[in-house]
């Protein structure tokens, strides 16, 4: 079991409540001063960037949104919250100046920029505030899910607690040379494991799940744990501890032995779906407990 969060707490219902009691100014800022936190980001698109290098032109760069970010260790700069992509730009078309390089047009260092709050705020405030500033685009889904951690989003927090606690990297952290070994759909499948506890009163759901996927997918050598998680699998297995809560420590062990592989549970669940018409979450549930029950008098046996 890995799984030992506490009960999800509401800090991104609160820092929502927040967000009106602050107030913006205007002011004039050093592109030195400003920074990106990847908390409350897109992942930057590169293209984009070279796009406004190109055509830059002043007139339409409009104003950027920035704050300072609570315990942040420099009190001078600050995060951006609305457009890094023109930031970032700006910054190269400077560093290109100095180099003596020629440029699209000639920028300066000073920058329009709207000023959020007075004092730092709270990085889950500002994580919230990313969100309501870009409710109208599209926004990755790996993007979506590390701003909302950092909004303090109960179920994503609870995941992300968990993925943690078993030894998986959440995002990528350039910082700390540490590259993410789940996916961005292995983390909605997580997300949907933790709304099943949670509806279950069963906080360790997705801990006792982990430790499964772990335990028949992960390389005997304890290698690599990028690849251990298949969306699909996963739910199933969660769906089979859910139908079966009595299964104890052995049975789990069990279970994971059955497995073996991505590919056996993945082609028994296909000939279930091709000779038996299930549909995909049930033929994936019913190809766990096929592969358990092999072997095992019926009363040793789970069911789906």
């Amino acid at each position: 079991m890995v799984d030992t969060a506490p009960a999800l707490p509401t800090t991104y219902g609160t820092a929502l409540g927040r967000l009106d009691s602050y107030e913006s100014t205007i002011r004039t800022l050093e592109a030195a001063q400003l920074y990106i936190d990847r908390r409350f980001q897109r992942d930057l698109n590169q293209g984009q960037v070279r796009k406004i290098i190109a055509t830059f032109r002043r007139a339409g760069f409009g104003i950027p949104l920035v704050a300072r970010v609570e315990g942040h260790e420099d009190p001078n700069e600050y995060a951006v919250i609305d457009g890094q992509t023109r930031i970032v730009a700006l910054k190269q078309l400077l560093l290109a100046q100095q180099r003596g390089e020629p440029v699209a047009a000639t920028v300066g260092a000073a920058i329009r920029v709207e000023v959020f709050g007075d004092e730092p705020v709270p990085a889950q405030d500002l994580a919230a505030l990313f969100m309501l500033r870009n409710n109208q685009k599209s926004v990755m889904a790996r993007d979506g899910s590390r701003i909302d951690l950092a909004a303090g989003e109960p179920e994503i927090t609870r995941v992300h607690d968990v993925l943690v606690a078993a030894g998986f990297v959440m995002y990528d952290d350039p910082q700390q040379d540490l590259k993410a070994t789940v996916l961005s759909q292995d983390i909605e499948a997580c997300r949907q494991v933790v709304r099943w506890g949670i509806r279950d009163d069963r906080p360790t759901l997705l801990g006792d799940v982990l430790a499964i996927q772990i335990a028949a997918f992960r390389p005997t050598d304890g290698g690599e744990m990028f690849g251990v998680l298949q969306p699909r699998i996963l739910k199933a297995t969660a769906q089979v501890l859910r139908r079966n809560p009595s299964l104890g420590d052995d049975q789990r062990a069990t279970l994971a032995e059955a497995m073996q592989s991505h590919g056996r549970v993945n082609s028994e669940a296909t000939d279930l779906m091709d000779r038996a018409g299930l549909k995909n979450e049930r033929a994936y549930r019913q190809a766990l407990v096929n592969l358990y029950n092999q072997g095992r008098r019926k009363g040793d046996q789970i069911h789906v």
